[in-house]
């Protein structure tokens, strides 16, 4: 019999069963008040009565698996053996093995925990050679480097280097960690200072004196057998610098080592655990989740070291792939246990806690170079990791709002952004775009990206047109579905080549006699004139033209209805192909068409057509910090309730518009409203706003895509709700977490929503328009609690049976085929079976992540 099933045996019998190791001896205490007033023979008649076992095999079991049963009562547990319960306290890793024992031990230690300002960074590693203390050392420069006062602790006592590596080295006991378990006063070595406050200190593991040598191989040997002592070492350390420094980052040993787990229940902490893809760090999920289970408000992160000089950002190798999603496994289950609501996280919502360590010369001349030396890649690596452990830029007062303060100004915005306003934030993709010699140009991008806000700018700015828009742009020559639209449409009989051709051509009559081409289009199209629908007639006007006219084309996606929306498209690009192509247009004629990358064309020369003219429209983490920092500072609520961020905001109101500030001053100001953290899935609120609010999940920055519309509705929200609720909406002088929740699901709602308007247009699920606008609607709700990801066959019998009857499995499944097109859905980079709804989609279709366990059964 193996342990743990002797242990779920016993606590399917009688339930409280613990597991304590107090050396040498492996304790199974039974704790049952039937118990009370027997002696110990009477005790384990019953025990024996109670899992059913003969007296001969109770024996047995006790020999083989080198166990003491205790069998106690509960009062008796408090008051007799109370000894061992001090003792064990979790200083060693076998009862930590246990999933009971170790929730038992993380909510003692939550409980423990004093509140201080001085917080312990762990840093652990299975296996030897994973850049550990590297990584230490590089954090602990950068956070010494931005203003805070920073201890290392040497804590691999079987193989210190720490001291060697910075070349600090001091013969006394008191700069030691074997002084601080002596009850000296520690008298760290100072490392490095500077201007800003900042400092950087070591406490090394021994003193450098080779005369220590015996001493410190009895001490090593004390410390194995006795791990109470340096638990209570590590408590009087902290007593005595806690008030000193911002920061102690603990170096330990590798493996099972005896000295991690008192160190770490000594001073509780974060902890960093260091890895490599090479297999030697798979399987340890007993210690990986032991250790994560220490700090409940940041848990830690994982550092992938790798030895590859060619690695770059964003490329995973398919083991470091593998290892990841293993991880961040460990890693949903840790934050979860210090949420307020137990809902399970998705992983691959968790991907900035996975941080890439690149190869990096600079270490190949010092095992600790100063931070100018080491590589970009590594830097921003840093930066991410002092991201995950919740650590602030720089050590500063929070900036605080003076009072509560209901607003009466409402930003205003429109289903496709053509009438929404605030900052214009000139981003490389909208400079771009802004250029007045740009040649003809194919805009890509997906809804909520800023197509129609670009389209917007180019009008009125005078660079360009607005030949056709989305129906709620004023001031276009032509509106979707308008009524001047559908009159075109049904003039040309469908002909849609004819349609782009006569809109072409009032602009260049427009152009040539400066008058309204909305006005001429309307003539036109009253008289049942075609003869503008030839070539021709657009050629001859723009001969007559000394400039050049430049336009602006939006709105495609709603133009006509999902059955027609190919051929418009596709009768589109033959139309710009002619317009890009032909000399005399050329030369007269420049178009800006902004379109939905998802969207059929149908040609096949399409990569030829637009090769060197496509711009695919995309808000990077940079961008959209930027864009959301000019929609906070255009709230009144927020410039009441905030005034000095959205001060401060505006003094940067140059560099904001230009993208310009570093990720930490947009941090900073905006850790200035909302809180670190969110309590209610204990995330880290820089993490939540750059996961929950991206359409890709676990690809990393490079392929995620951020909406502009739904951080400006997720800002509104929280001001329409601060004026209901007044104060009630500020907490600890921050934006409340119940409110950044609710905001962000009302928001994303909002966005599925006008997703929808434009999912009526794209998918086919029946002839009429009305019934299919209900369909679609339909269909959306049908999503609500579906799991993801999910195996397509099984999605579509699921949403079958809350459909209408006449919609079969097959328009269902190209629905959701047409929908993954529209980066709804995606394949699951881990598992090519199954779909999964991109991060923000998934709350807005009311989807739920459900972890599930070996064999596959839900958790």
């Amino acid at each position: 019999m193996l342990l743990i099933e002797f242990l779920t045996e016993l606590r399917s019998a009688i339930g409280d069963v613990r597991l304590l190791y107090v050396h040498p001896v492996l304790h199974v205490v039974v704790i049952d008040d039937e118990f009370a007033g027997e002696e110990d023979e009477v005790r384990r008649f019953l025990f024996r009565k109670r899992i059913k076992t003969q007296k001969d095999q109770l024996s047995f079991i006790e020999s083989e698996l080198q166990i003491s049963l205790l069998l106690v009562t509960s009062e008796e547990w408090q008051g007799d053996y109370s000894y061992i319960r001090q003792r064990s306290s979790g200083n060693h890793w076998l009862a930590l093995f246990d999933a009971p024992m170790r929730e038992k031990w993380a909510a003692e230690v939550a409980s423990s925990s004093p509140d201080i300002n001085c917080r312990a960074i762990h840093f652990y590693g299975f296996k030897g050679g994973q850049a550990r203390s590297t990584v230490l050392v590089a954090l602990a420069r950068f956070l010494a480097a931005s203003g805070y006062k920073v201890l290392m602790v040497d804590a691999d006592l079987e193989a210190p280097t720490l001291s060697t590596a910075l070349d600090s080295k001091s013969s006394s006991i008191s700069s030691s960690l074997v002084g601080v378990v002596q009850g000296k006063v520690p008298e760290p070595l100072a490392v490095d200072q500077n201007s800003l406050g900042g400092a950087l200190h070591l406490l090394q593991a021994r003193p450098s004196i080779n005369q220590y040598d015996l001493d410190y191989a009895s001490f090593v040997l004390r410390m194995n057998l006795d791990s109470d002592l340096l638990h209570r070492s590590i408590e009087n350390l902290k007593k005595n610098v806690a008030e000193v420094y911002d920061f102690v980052l603990f170096d330990h040993r590798t493996g099972m080592a005896t000295s991690v787990l008192p160190i770490v229940n000594g001073w509780p902490g974060s902890v960093v655990i260091n890895m490599r893809a090479d297999g030697l760090s798979e399987g340890q999920h007993s210690v990986v989740s032991s250790l994560l289970a220490v700090d409940r408000n940041y848990p830690g992160a994982f550092v992938c070291f790798s030895l590859d000089p060619e690695k770059k950002k964003g490329a995973l190798s398919a083991a470091e792939f593998r290892l990841k999603q293993e991880m961040l496994e460990l890693m949903a289950v840790a934050i979860e246990r210090g949420a307020e609501l137990h809902e399970p996280l998705d992983p691959d919502d968790l991907d900035d806690y996975f941080v890439s360590w690149y190869h990096d010369r600079a270490f190949l001349d010092s095992p600790a170079p100063q931070l100018e030396a080491i590589s970009v890649l590594n830097a921003g690596s840093l930066r991410q990791l002092r991201d995950i452990l919740g650590i602030s830029a720089q050590p500063q007062p929070g900036l605080v709002p003076r009072e509560v303060i209901k607003d009466i100004y409402h930003p205003r915005q429109s289903p496709s952004g053509a009438l929404d306003d605030g900052w214009f934030l000139e981003t490389p993709d909208a400079v771009r775009l802004l250029q007045a010699s740009l040649p003809s140009y194919y805009v890509y991008g997906r809804k909520g990206t800023g197509k129609t806000r670009l389209f917007r700018e180019l009008a009125v700015r005078g660079l360009a047109r607005p030949m056709h828009s989305s129906v709620d742009f004023p001031g276009a020559t032509l509106s979707a579905q308008g009524t001047l639209a559908r009159s075109l449409i049904d003039l040309v009989e469908e002909d849609y080549e004819k349609f782009w051709w006569i809109i072409l051509a009032a602009e260049l009559h427009s152009a040539a006699y400066d008058v309204s081409a909305s006005d001429t289009l309307e003539d036109w199209v009253e008289s049942s004139d075609l003869d503008p629908s030839r070539p021709s007639y657009s050629a001859q006007l723009a001969s007559q033209i000394a400039g050049r006219v430049v336009v602006a084309i939006d709105g495609i996606e709603t133009a006509v209805e999902a059955s027609k929306t190919a051929r418009f498209v596709e009768a589109l690009f033959r139309f710009l192909s002619a317009v890009q192509n032909d000399s005399i247009f050329s030369e007269k004629v420049r178009f800006r068409l902004f379109i939905r990358a998802d969207l059929p064309v149908g040609l096949q020369n399409i990569e030829q057509q637009v090769h060197g003219r496509k711009l695919d429209l995309r808000w990077d983490e940079g961008s959209i910090f930027h864009y959301f920092l000019a929609e906070l500072a255009r709230s009144d609520w927020f410039r009441a309730n905030f005034r000095e961020v959205c001060e401060k905001i505006d003094s940067l109101n140059s560099e904001i518009r230009l993208a310009k500030l570093s990720s930490e001053q947009c941090e900073t100001l905006l850790l200035g409203v909302f809180p670190q953290k969110l309590r209610r899935n204990n995330l880290l609120t820089m993490t939540f706003l750059r996961t929950y609010f991206s359409d890709a999940a676990g690809d990393g920055d490079s392929k995620a895509s951020f909406y502009p519309r739904v951080f400006g509705r997720f800002i509104a929200e929280i001001a329409r709700i601060g004026r209901e609720r007044g104060a009630g909406a500020i907490d600890k002088e921050r934006v409340a977490h119940g409110v950044v929740h609710e905001a962000f699901e009302l928001a994303a709602r909002d966005f599925i929503n006008e997703v929808k308007q434009e999912l009526n247009f794209a998918l086919e699920l029946s002839d009429s328009v009305e019934a299919n606008k209900m369909i679609v609607s339909d269909l959306l709700q049908a999503f609500a609690g579906l799991l993801t990801p999910f195996v397509l066959d099984k999605c579509v019998q699921q949403i079958a049976l809350q459909m209408p009857a006449q919609i079969g499995s097959a328009k269902i499944r190209e629905a959701l085929r047409r929908m993954k097109e529209m980066g709804i859905f995606e394949v699951h980079p881990g598992d090519a079976t199954k779909w999964r709804a991109g991060r923000l989609f998934k709350e807005g279709l009311g989807m739920k992540y459900v972890r599930r366990m070996a064999g596959g059964a839900a958790a």
